[in-house]
């Protein structure tokens, strides 16, 4: 009977998400995940725009005699900066109807243990 007995309270997580808990009350919503994933993800789009945005301009800076190799640059450029207007347009949408959804917390909650 000791299999019953033990606490079911806290499920400590196989592998635990980076900025996340380590454990969390099974009573605790899919929120934290989502938090977390929407933060990582945040952060990844960033990142790989900016290096877009790096890769068009080399790319552009090479190019000096072929115009159609700056055009491909300059369209690899915009759509960066498009990709990443759109990231950040969903951060302020979410901030602006829950600013937890988008705040990184590193501390854990007061819901998991």
């Amino acid at each position: 009977m000791a299999l019953l007995e033990q606490n079911t309270d806290t499920y400590t997580l196989l592998e635990q998400l980076p900025g996340g808990p380590s454990a969390i009350n099974t009573d605790t919503t899919s929120y934290t995940y989502f938090k977390v994933i929407y933060n990582t993800a945040l952060m990844l789009t960033v990142a790989l725009a900016i290096l877009m945005i790096v890769v068009g301009g080399v790319q552009y800076t090479i190019s000096w005699a072929s115009s159609s190799a700056k055009g491909e640059a300059k369209t690899r450029i915009f759509s960066a900066i498009g990709g990443l207007v759109l990231a950040l347009l969903s951060y302020l949408i979410l901030q602006t109807i829950n600013p937890a959804l988008v705040t990184p917390s590193f501390i854990p909650d007061a819901t998991v243990k």
